[in-house]
């Protein structure tokens, strides 16, 4: 019969008695002591007894372990100045680094034609950004540990300042390939920058706040948005009262002068690792074992998808806000676009605190897509709407905010969701796991930047902007219902098995006799 190893707050309970046969041959997984109580997992129930009587196991709903659990008093998001202090710090790294990055929209486009570079050429050079921080991010991820988070956080916004303050110095190079080629090298070594800083930020995020991942998530991609909507209007001020480099000599200091402030308030390297080394003997865990957990999969495509909505209107909006009110002003298209990114920059702090405290995650993602099915089709609105309802410039912003309000479900639940699926999944509780979860989520968001403007352009171009835009409503609506359907799966298989929180996995040793024992 196999043996149960008691715990020290059983021992002293001297009335209780030894368990019957039966008990004990319901054991199947784990024993644990919890309030008085054995808690008994059993395949996918989980059963508590009485220490003090042997009676018959009664199931208990999983669901009100863990409402009793998250009913005890929460760690504060802020419990400290140094958290403060850091959590200000990566903030200001995300928006001086998107502001970085954007600022070249207003202008850019001109300046290349004027040196003979190609339509195609200008867009590459975009492009070219996202797509390396898409196949670098994983790979930084997963090497953090070996190579310093602080390490990464400083030589990546080095790289990120050094390379913006040097591209204001292509107007310089000579027309034709070589004025090319150099803007492709310097918005590539500015890639790898981007993966280093931001994957070592998320990190850091999360190492820092394990318990409210979700809010400071939120609260950075405030910052974010401030950062994509205050870059387009600097680099255009700077730009027309300075020149050409004005822009990235002021955006790329700016990320050298954060740098300096946040390097002296990081902890020590040991700091952010679970056994106070400095992570050189950490086992690394491989980007193919994560993917291959199931619920990463998934998030990771609603990853894609997200990045994707956000940037779908980027070559699509205002050439289709012209179509339909050809006196509009250019202004008034930059208030349309802001409608889109301000909602959601607000709202992303507020529902990442959601996620954290009330809503599942899982749950908030789902809701977002349908949210998004519905913005999609009215922005245009979708062929068979308009018959209906008429386009109208006002139509478009107010679908535009409800855009952003439905994206931010959508988005930011998917980097904590990703974080707590690693651990059902057998992802160790590292400073490696948390930093290649980082990796995937900057690199899969960075290819959805990508594919968004170039399907949402080519499907604009093939079935005009109504079209695409319906299009891309019905691609969420479907991730929707398959990821609630995942979901109700996962549930019922070893991926989404879980103990309630607050009760510890119980290790398993084998006595002499080859049985196995709970300990």
């Amino acid at each position: 019969m196999p043996k149960i190893r008691r715990s020290n707050s059983d021992e002293t309970h001297n009335k209780t008695p030894t368990p019957t046969p039966s008990f004990s041959r319901s054991l199947s997984h784990d024993v644990s002591q919890v309030d008085g109580n054995l808690l008994v997992e059993r395949k996918n129930s989980f059963h508590v007894r009485p220490t003090s009587f042997c009676r018959q196991s009664s199931l208990i709903d999983k669901n009100a372990i863990q409402n009793r659990e998250s009913d005890k008093d929460q760690p504060k998001l802020i419990q400290n100045t140094k958290q403060l202090v850091i959590l200000i710090g990566m903030a200001l790294i995300e928006f001086s680094g998107t502001c970085g990055m954007s600022v070249i929209a207003p202008f850019f486009a001109n300046e290349a034609a004027s040196k003979h570079a190609s339509q195609t050429m200008v867009g590459l050079i975009f492009a070219v950004y996202p797509l390396f921080v898409f196949l670098l991010s994983p790979i930084v991820g997963k090497w953090m540990p070996r190579l310093g988070v602080k390490f990464c956080l400083i030589a990546g916004c080095f790289l990120e300042g050094g390379t913006e303050i040097l591209f204001g110095f292509v107007e310089d190079l000579p027309s034709g390939p070589v004025f090319v080629v150099f803007c492709f090298v310097i918005r590539i070594v500015m890639a790898i920058g981007s993966a280093l800083s931001a994957t070592a930020s998320l990190s850091i995020l999360t190492v820092t706040f394990k318990d409210h991942i979700g809010t400071v998530f939120g609260v950075t991609e405030l910052f974010t948005g401030l950062g994509f909507m205050a870059g387009p209007a600097l680099g255009g001020v700077l730009y027309q009262h300075g020149g050409f480099k004005m822009p990235f000599l002021v955006c790329g200091g700016l990320v050298i002068v954060v740098l300096f402030c946040v390097f002296w308030i990081l902890p020590s390297e040991e700091s952010y690792h679970n056994d106070n080394t400095d992570g050189k003997d950490e086992e690394l865990t491989p980007i193919s074992q994560a993917l291959r957990i199931p619920g990463i999969a998934a998030i990771a495509v609603c990853i894609v998808t997200g990045g994707m909505a956000l940037s779908f209107f980027d070559p699509t909006l205002a050439p289709y806000l012209k179509k339909i009110d050809p006196d509009i002003q250019a202004q008034q298209i930059g208030l349309v676009f802001m409608s889109i990114a301000g909602v959601y920059m607000f709202v992303a702090p507020i529902i990442g605190y959601i996620a954290d405290k009330s809503i599942p995650g899982r749950v908030c993602i789902i809701i977002g897509q349908f949210g998004l099915c519905i913005g999609f089709c009215f922005i245009g609105p979708s062929p068979f709407l308009e018959k209906f309802i008429p386009a109208k410039v006002w139509l478009v912003a107010v679908s535009g905010g409800f855009i952003g309000l439905a994206i931010a479900p959508f988005v930011v639940p998917t980097l904590p969701d990703m974080q707590k699926t690693g651990r059902r999944g057998g992802l160790p509780a590292t400073l490696g796991t948390d930093s290649l979860i980082s990796g995937l989520f900057n690199g899969f968001f960075s290819i959805g930047s990508v594919l968004g403007p170039t399907i949402g352009g080519a499907l604009s171009q093939q079935y005009s902007f109504e079209g695409a835009a319906m299009l891309f409503g019905f691609l969420f609506a479907a991730e929707g219902i398959f990821l609630g359907i995942f979901t109700l799966w996962e549930r019922n298989t070893k991926w989404g098995r879980d103990p309630p929180d607050g009760f510890q996995k119980l290790d398993e040793e084998d006595d002499n006799d080859g049985n196995q024992v709970m300990v």
